[in-house]
């Protein structure tokens, strides 16, 4: 298990070229933040905290909507790099010594190790780019919009996984439609009401839909899990 961890995250080198561009887009979107709402944003600094990592909440400008289809697709790609680079190898290869089900649960947990990496990195950045323009943000209040973030991501990127065996890429299609229609609340009010409802206050029906979407995911690989070894020929 120690191995497959390392080996995991030695791959994520593959990606360098991503995760550069994603912590950039970060640094990008605070600034415009900066030039647009001037040196003190403290009326709206938890939206626009938000709305850097990302965050699921109504868009009201194109810019918002481009940096938040940018930082799901860079979760997107770089998680199911890590979950289908193996399939390369073939499947005598990869479940010689390791059980289908261990093998999952196993690439499971490093998914999740590496987008609570992202995620740290990420709150690191920004709250250190909060600071030095001096718009302070409660640490309890960083925390908690942390761990809601995290779960959020975790959600998207189990469903993303779904997708992903059902329909190959145009999963990624199918969720970044539906993250652009559900955010214009006039066209699509329920669409809306999904895509912004308010899992700050509500982490525990944020954990019961990931734990939904994790069994759905389990069920879904083991049923379809040669289709991936398929496309990898």
């Amino acid at each position: 298990m120690k191995y497959l961890i390392i080996y995991d995250l030695e791959k994520l080198k593959n990606n360098k070229k991503i995760i550069i561009s994603y912590f950039l887009l970060i640094i990008i979107i605070f600034m415009y933040n900066i030039y647009t709402l001037g040196s003190d944003f403290n009326t709206v600094k938890l939206n626009m905290f938000i709305s850097n990592i990302g965050g699921y909440q109504k868009i009201n400008h194109p810019i918002q909507l481009i940096s938040t289809l940018f930082i799901l697709s860079s979760f997107y790609y770089i998680i199911i790099y890590i979950f289908t680079k193996d399939f390369q190898l073939g499947r005598e290869n990869i479940f010689l010594r390791i059980s289908k089900n261990k093998w999952f649960n196993i690439k499971i947990f490093n998914i999740i190790l590496i987008t609570l990496i992202l995620e740290f990195l990420t709150f690191l950045i920004l709250t250190t780019l909060f600071y030095i323009s001096n718009n302070e943000i409660a640490i309890t209040t960083i925390l908690n919009i942390f761990i809601t973030d995290s779960l959020t991501k975790l959600l998207f990127i189990t469903i993303s996984l779904i997708l992903y065996i059902l329909f190959n890429f145009y999963g990624i299609v199918i969720l970044l439609f539906i993250v652009i229609i559900s955010s214009i609340a006039k066209l699509y009010p329920i669409g809306y009401y999904l895509y912004c409802i308010n899992f700050i206050d509500n982490k525990s029906l944020l954990i019961i839909y990931i734990l939904i979407s994790y069994i759905i995911l389990k069920f879904t690989f083991h049923k379809k899990y040669n289709i991936l070894f398929e496309r990898s020929n």
